[in-house]
């Protein structure tokens, strides 16, 4: 299916919703699609309703005039279709005779309460009841929201998605309870599964999932009245008993004996779930997902992520947010600026600012809850997105009684609707306002479902630290010989395995360049003849700490690949305790590496890099003048 790629609000996704009423918006409440009238949105809803189907021209004109269509009606069809089109542009595309509503790229609704049932299922069948319960749960929020397009019920086509929505359901509330049975929590288990036999009055599994419940609650009593109660259904409506499996829970029940405990399957990574391997950081990342685990569990975590220039921090922190968002849970991305960037709004309120413009009204008004004047303002262009701030609003007590950081509340209040993953990256470029929000979400209460990853250099960590004493410190090393050399096999040049280790000192953001680049057909043996795209990597990762380091490090790489602090000092000319402390930078940074008394570049790529980057007119002279003082 070709993409779309015209139905963009100010390039913003578009967002269909379908389960209540039909609505369709930009990523800007301010700047809505607006959808036609009349005849025209009852086109785009039976189109929506078969979203990537094509939908022929007899069904259209059946759909629209129900009773007696006019002579014009196909004429009427093309220019109704023409008004759709200046909405969504070229995502309603003609198909023959037909039309069909192309919605890739777009975010659906019913699509995405599909894709988080079958993550729940999946990871149930893996052995993750807690990964399950987070999508499970964004599924049931999702499909809880009304019937499908509920204007145009009761209509057929609109009663079919209403039909598919009701198994989406109890697919979902299944995956509720049987992940709410393995985290033994009975109690959301029997109002799941009361819910689900509500609804449908033969389900028999959700039944026996209120009877299992109630016993586990200690209730005997309830759980034989539950089974007294589907006997009788049963018998009345169908003429038949409980199946087997329902009988003997109820025996189970009347001698007291215990009964079946869930199983954990054996762990086992779920079909459609995102790619987790990363390179040479297999094991971090297992370490980031079992202290999200401990989140899920309602134990606020924060973890410092601290390696070198280029250790893969970014990459991590990407994987994790992949992770977390497959599965349901509430992601917030955010990176610090460079402290020559000032901004108009702190990072991590930007970041709410931003999500508040996306996120649903209601989870929106939740959070602000007791805070939306206080969030207002610091943050003006929440105004209207936060909802009615009330006589009770925490910014109309004195400052004394109030909570300091009202970003904080904020997102503590988003965690308790769903699990919050708040990742930053470049963290060791915070300012004061930022460093204070994280301190605050760090001393969360237990029962906050929210984990928050900061991705720091490890030359500019330490004001983190100080700021988060408690929180999880996880240090990235370079890759060892043995990763590399399975990143080589995977891109088929493992002959080039030891070269490029010795080439990037193991660094993941240089090893893929050295890698591509070999895969390609580069000669990496001569450091004279690397390629351009090598060189600029190595720049790119150098030029993160700044430009009076990279000065420094440029002449040092005139004296030679390995040199001593003296040499430097008379390179330069500068003022030695200066000197001293950017070698210090460039030693926690990685990019120096000490050898007794030596000082020496961590790997030939970056010593080339460096030595490249002096122009070559100067470059001969310069290393004349400074072998010569």
């Amino acid at each position: 299916m070709p993409s779309c790629t015209t139905a963009l609000i100010l390039g913003e996704p578009v967002r269909l919703r379908l389960i209540g009423p039909l609505e369709l918006t930009g990523a800007h409440p301010d700047n809505p699609p607006g959808l036609p009238r009349g005849r025209a949105v009852l086109l785009f809803a039976l189109l929506a309703a078969h979203r990537n189907r094509v939908v022929g021209k007899d069904t259209i004109i059946e759909t629209l005039w129900p009773d007696h269509a006019p002579p014009t009606a196909a004429q009427t069809v093309a220019s109704l279709v023409s008004r759709l089109r200046k909405v969504v542009g070229t995502c309603l595309e003609r198909v023959g005779s037909g039309y069909r509503l192309n919605t890739t790229g777009w975010q659906v609704d019913v699509d995405e309460a599909a894709r988080l049932t079958r993550a729940a299922e999946q990871q149930l069948r893996a052995g993750e009841p807690a990964f399950a319960d987070v999508a499970a749960r964004r599924a049931l929020g999702l499909l809880s929201a009304g019937r499908a397009v509920e204007e145009f019920q009761p209509a057929g086509w609109s009663a079919d998605l209403d039909r598919t929505l009701q198994r989406l359901l109890r697919r979902a509330r299944e995956a509720a309870w049987q992940t709410a049975e393995h985290l033994h929590d009975h109690r959301q288990a029997a109002h799941l599964a009361a819910a689900a036999a509500h609804d449908d009055p033969y389900d028999e599994p959700a039944w026996r999932a209120l009877m299992m419940a109630q016993y586990r609650l200690g209730s005997a009593g309830a759980a034989l009245h539950t089974f007294n109660r589907l006997r009788r259904t049963l018998r009345t409506e169908l003429g038949t008993d409980p199946d087997p499996r329902t009988a003997a829970l109820h025996g189970a029940i009347l001698q007291g004996r215990p009964t079946p405990t869930p199983v954990h399957p054996r762990p086992a990574a779920p079909a459609d779930a995102p790619h987790q391997h990363l390179a040479g950081r297999d094991e971090e990342l297992h370490q980031l997902q079992a202290q999200w685990r401990q989140a899920l569990t309602g134990h606020p975590t924060t973890v410092v992520l601290r390696g070198g220039a280029g250790a893969g921090t970014s990459a991590l922190l990407s994987a994790l947010r992949r992770h977390a968002q497959h599965h349901g849970a509430t992601v917030l991305a955010a990176r610090c600026p460079r402290p020559e960037r000032v901004l108009a709004t702190p990072v991590l309120e930007q970041v709410i600012e931003d999500f508040c413009r996306t996120a649903r009204p209601e989870e929106v008004t939740r959070a602000a809850d007791g805070i939306a004047h206080r969030l207002r303002a610091v943050m003006p262009h929440t105004d209207g997105l936060t909802g009615p701030a009330g006589h009770d609003d925490e910014y109309t007590k004195p400052y004394a009684h109030a909570h300091p950081d009202a970003a904080a509340v904020f997102l503590r209040g988003l965690s308790t609707d769903h699990p919050v993953l708040l990742a930053v990256d470049d963290a060791h470029y915070a300012d004061a306002r930022t460093l204070e929000t994280l301190r605050h979400l760090a001393q969360g209460d237990i029962g906050h479902r929210m984990m928050v990853v900061l991705g720091a250099r490890e030359d500019g960590s330490d004001r983190i630290t100080q700021h988060l004493p408690h929180g999880t410190q996880l240090h990235l090393e370079p890759l060892t010989p043995q990763a590399v050399a399975e990143l080589a096999a995977r891109h088929d040049v493992p002959q080039a395995a030891h070269r490029v280790h010795q080439l990037t000192a193991g660094r993941p953001a240089l090893v893929l360049a050295a890698l591509q680049a070999a895969h390609e057909g580069a000669h990496l043996d001569e450091p004279e003849h690397l390629p351009d795209t090598l060189i600029t990597a190595a720049l790119d990762l150098v030029h993160h700490v700044g430009e009076p380091l990279t000065h420094l490090l440029r002449i040092a790489a005139l004296i030679g690949p390995t040199f001593r602090f003296e040499q430097l000092l008379k390179a330069t000319g500068t003022d030695g305790w200066k000197t001293a402390q950017q070698v210090e930078q460039a030693l926690r940074a990685g990019l120096l590496t000490a050898d007794g008394d030596d000082l020496a570049f961590t790997g030939e790529l970056l010593h080339t890099a460096l030595y490249r980057a002096v122009p070559a007119p100067l470059r001969a002279g310069l290393t004349a003048y400074l072998r010569s003082r």
